[in-house]
């Protein structure tokens, strides 16, 4: 082939051996493109805003296996013997999908594989190119080769730890990270929960919705065993699950908040937004500001009004004796009064999932709603309260009544003894008197 030439696009061969996906201009013959300067391909990849840092070299020396593979690592050398695409198509198998062909180039042209940089308490790279490149080879895997089950908790069962071995196994070919590293096991954990979930909606959307009842099994999904398709089919048709959707989908309905950072992460917008202010860390409400500003559309009327309503809580002047309000805290309260689950300062790395707000001081709108709180359970208790007297009242008068009537009873027995006495009495004189009369009867003479 002459120097410069491209080879058009090759089939299989015969022997079913897949081609390459990365371009072929003289990849055989290095002596071909002698007279292509040495610095093009770092000028062309600084012109994609990746750092010098993210393609620092360090050999991978992992024991981790993907399914129908061999380790990753060389058994004798304990270094990678392969470049990391050929190393990743080999070790993947001829079925393995490698379809970042950006990822691709940049690696080739570094010679060496990008080198993701994770931080504790983010989801994701900072760099957005990295949290794009880890995003599409993550979704490459989970939508080609990984099980879809029906809960996340069947990922963590001790049959089923290889599902993430075998994922963060993969972006270890492709990338170069620390796999022992409790923060990359996290975020890679995350974003292999975050696709089967996708994955799982994607599937229940266009094999499930609308398919009649007795046709839903034989809708068997390609690349999902019948047995796992089953078991979705199952959690789908549960009446409790459906309850769950109904619910999910009327709240969804009242979501008033829309980002607008498309496909981009939270974390990596952050980073761009500091980019654009010179390396200066922006505060909440700019990173509000920028995540829910539309090029087409600018700001919707409640994020104007919750934009308008942080500032001018932030420029308000503390009195006298009190320290100013953190902007985190100043935010997170405003977003409170219009969705008490907002997850925007831990989405953007500013506050870790499940942990304490940053100020021990409860915002203006908690504390109203926790005072209503107070004062409906106020008044229950003292409507209780009363009930319980008005119940006490009637337990004593009702007793009172027992007891008269149990007097009354006692008196009435009373006297109907005396009666009977009386009557015992009458009934003996009586008796004596009759007998008296007979007895003069019978002794006075017939005349």
């Amino acid at each position: 082939m002459a120097p410069g030439s491209r080879q058009t696009k090759a089939s299989r061969n015969p022997q079913g051996a897949r081609p390459s996906s990365m371009s072929t201009r003289s990849r055989s013959e290095p002596s071909a493109n002698t007279h292509v300067p040495q610095e093009r391909s770092q000028a062309r990849v600084e012109e994609e805003l990746i750092p010098p840092s993210a393609f620092e070299s360090r050999e991978v020396n992992t024991p981790l296996l993907l399914r129908s593979s061999r380790p990753i690592s060389d058994a004798n050398e304990g270094t990678c013997s392969m470049s990391p695409m050929d190393q990743a198509s080999d070790i993947a198998g001829q079925d393995m999908p490698i379809l970042d062909e950006g990822l691709n180039k940049l690696t080739n042209a570094m010679g060496s594989k990008m080198c993701l940089a994770f931080v504790e308490g983010k989801k994701r790279p900072e760099h957005p190119v990295q949290a794009a490149k880890l995003a599409s080879e993550s979704g490459i895997l989970v939508r080609n080769h990984m099980p879809i089950y029906p809960h996340w908790k069947d990922y963590k069962k001790k049959i089923d730890t290889d599902v993430q071995k075998d994922h963060l196994g993969y972006l270890a070919i492709r990338f170069n990270l620390d796999v022992a590293d409790n923060t990359t096991k996290k975020v890679c954990s995350g974003l292999l929960k975050d696709g089967v979930r996708q994955e799982r909606y994607k599937l229940k959307r266009d094999y499930f919705n609308g398919v009649p009842e007795d046709q839903v099994l034989s809708n068997k999904p390609p690349n999902t065993s019948q047995q796992d398709w089953a078991k979705l089919v199952e959690k789908w048709n549960n009446p409790k699950h459906k309850a769950t959707c109904a619910v999910n989908k009327r709240n969804r309905g009242e979501v008033k908040l829309h980002q607008t950072t498309g496909s981009q992460s939270y974390v990596a917008k952050r980073y761009c937004v500091r980019e654009q202010g010179n390396g200066e860390e922006p505060d909440s409400v700019d990173l509000f500001k920028a995540s829910h500003f539309s090029k087409t559309k600018g700001y919707t009327d409640v994020v104007q009004e919750v934009i308008d309503a942080m500032e001018t809580a932030r420029d308000e002047t503390p009195e006298e004796g009190e320290e100013p309000k953190p902007i985190d805290e100043i935010v997170g309260g405003v977003l409170s009064e219009y969705s008490s689950s907002s997850k925007f300062l831990e989405n953007m790395g500013i506050r870790s999932a499940g942990s304490q707000p940053i100020s021990t001081n409860t915002s203006s709108a908690r504390m109203r709603e926790l005072e209503e709180i107070v004062q409906v359970q106020a008044l229950q208790i003292e409507k209780a309260e009363r009930n319980e007297q008005d119940l006490r009242a009637t337990i004593i008068s009702q007793q009172e009544k027992i007891t008269d009537m149990e007097q009354k009873m006692e008196e009435t027995n009373e006297s109907n003894k005396r009666n009977e006495e009386q009557l015992a009495i009458l009934k003996q004189k009586q008796e004596t008197t009759d007998s008296l009369i007979l007895r003069l009867i019978s002794q006075s003479p017939i005349s």
